[in-house]
């Protein structure tokens, strides 16, 4: 039996042998059958061609292009015919020799204290129940009352009043010439 694995940018055929155990493809069937579903009903309930379903059950890996999109070929139909993935994915793992690379965890930060947290007195509140809300309710209350009495005075003006009323007529401006006795 060929085996396909994934190695840097190429594809390589290797025969590992015969694996201990029941093989991925095995596993699969025997899922399948045990909730009596059909190849079909699998295909269509994860939508992987029936092709590849029938492939991954006859551990021909080679139809799921690569090693990557085989194993999540399998979790998938391991999902659909109700089983656990686990297992499944090991035995591609041995059947191909196929490792998730694993990424370490990074080491733990650090995390300075607050100065305020180092606080030891009676009484005090930790920083996470100050009551930081206050200051912006008033603010916001402010506002409202300023805003309100800006449109009060608005309103209560006096109306605007014409040009006649404040400019005098001209004929009234220029007082009629006295004639002066002589």
């Amino acid at each position: 039996m060929h085996v396909l694995s994934r190695t840097r940018d190429t594809a390589v055929l290797q025969d590992p042998g015969p694996p201990p155990g029941p093989t991925a493809g095995e596993l699969l069937r025997a899922a399948r059958a045990a909730v009596g579903m059909s190849v079909e009903q699998v295909s269509a309930a994860t939508r992987i061609r029936q092709a590849v379903v029938v492939d991954l059950e006859a551990d021909r890996f080679e139809s799921s292009a690569g090693a990557v999109y085989a194993r999540g070929h399998l979790r998938a139909l391991a999902h659909a015919v109700r089983t656990e993935p686990g297992p499944v994915v090991e035995a591609f793992g041995r059947q191909t020799g196929y490792v998730v690379p694993t990424v370490p965890a990074p080491p733990p930060v650090a995390v300075r204290p607050h100065p305020h947290d180092a606080l030891d007195l009676p009484g005090a509140v930790p920083l996470e129940r100050r009551r930081t809300w206050l200051p912006r309710v008033v603010l916001t209350a402010l506002w409202l009352a300023a805003g309100a009495l800006a449109v009060d005075t608005y309103r209560n003006l006096p109306p605007e009043r014409s040009a006649e009323t404040v400019l005098p007529s001209p004929s009234a401006a220029a007082p009629a010439a006295v004639a002066s006795p002589k």
